[in-house]
This record gives C-alpha cells, structure tokens and sequence, in this order.
C-alpha cells in the first residue's frame, strides 16, 4: 500500500485549516433556547428563540421572536450575514 507524500499531507493540512477559519469567522452553530412567551391576542403561542453560534472572539446570541407554527423552523448552520 502506498503512502500519500508529504506534500500531500501539507496540501491536506492547510485546507483543513483554511476551512476551520472560514467557519469560524461566519459563525457555527452551537445550540439553542427556547422560551414560552404565552399568548398575545389570540390562540397562537409566542416564543422568543436564542441561537448560539461559536466565533474567533466567542459565543454570539441571536434572538428571535416566533409565533404559533414559526417555532417549528430551525436555526441555521452559519449565521446570516448582517444586512
């Protein structure tokens, strides 16, 4: 069986880091929160949802509000860009 040769190996290693900085300066997921508001003004419930996403400078949170059949929908892989 053959060996892949080192420059192989380096090619290899700095794709993998290349993508593990990419990742991180986008934002990936970590986990999520899920808090019951109650109702307002109707039979639907009201959820506020916390997605955590892991950066370079730390954990960053973003806040959701979600009405009746919207709490079903998940937090994405990377965290959108800013608009």
């Amino acid at each position: 069986m053959k060996s892949i040769p080192i420059v192989g190996w380096a090619f290899f290693g700095l794709v993998v880091i290349v993508l593990t900085f990419y990742m991180l300066s986008r934002g990936i997921y970590i986990g999520s929160t899920r808090e019951n508001l109650g109702y307002e003004g109707g039979a639907k419930p009201n959820y506020m949802r916390t997605c955590s996403y892991l950066f370079f400078n730390g954990v960053q949170y973003d806040k959701q509000k979600l009405v009746g059949d919207d709490q079903l929908r998940h937090c994405s892989l990377f965290r959108q860009p800013l608009r």
